[in-house]
């Protein structure tokens, strides 16, 4: 990272004792995305310069990659470049997480449903969460901490069990205004 951020190796130090805790990379800290992208900025240019020559696209949310193409292609042929490329920049791809979706069915990227007319959050998910609020309306806070907990969150408590709400409803609002108002709405009747 020193020699792409153009860092002194002084500043490549520092910039190591703040991102870091106990000399480990904390999972899921906001220094991550930031880590990630310094990481594969290499990988990134090789994979969209491949995309250009392809007229398609390509998109990377931390290790999650998705191609999307307007036209057919061999997919045997683009996986293996794909792979190729991320070996040679020093990784290893997983192979099971490897799918190739035609856009006759229903194609999800990091919880975004990204084929039909708007992008939205799938239907499950969002039933989840209707369920949990209809719960905490017609019963308790408690039963639905214990139901969202079970469903969405290990770490959820008493105390962020709001937040955590208002987090996820605020997050399907951002991808589709529509679905995340109904759930609004269920949440300001409570």
């Amino acid at each position: 990272m020193q020699y792409r951020l153009n860092l002194s190796y002084e500043k490549a130090y520092i910039y190591s004792k703040i991102m870091t805790y106990d000399d480990f990379l904390p999972q899921g800290a906001c220094t991550s995305p930031f880590i990630a992208n310094a990481c594969v900025w290499k990988l990134d240019n090789r994979l969209l310069g491949l995309m250009n020559k392809l007229n398609a696209s390509y998109t990377r949310f931390a290790d999650d990659m998705t191609f999307s193409f307007n036209k057919k292609i061999n997919f045997d042929k683009f996986i293996n470049q794909v792979y190729e490329i991320i070996y040679d920049e020093g990784y290893i791809p997983n192979y099971t997480k490897t799918k190739v979706f035609k856009n006759t069915i229903k194609q999800e990227v990091t919880g975004i449903v990204v084929n039909g007319k708007d992008l939205s959050i799938s239907k499950k998910r969002r039933d989840d969460l209707r369920f949990i609020l209809n719960i905490w309306k017609n019963y308790d806070k408690l039963s639905a901490i214990e139901k969202y907990i079970k469903i969405f969150d290990k770490e959820c408590n008493e105390n962020n069990f709001e937040e955590k709400i208002k987090g996820q409803i605020s997050f399907i609002k951002m991808v589709n205004k529509n679905q995340g108002e109904k759930l609004e709405n269920i949440l300001d009747k409570i």
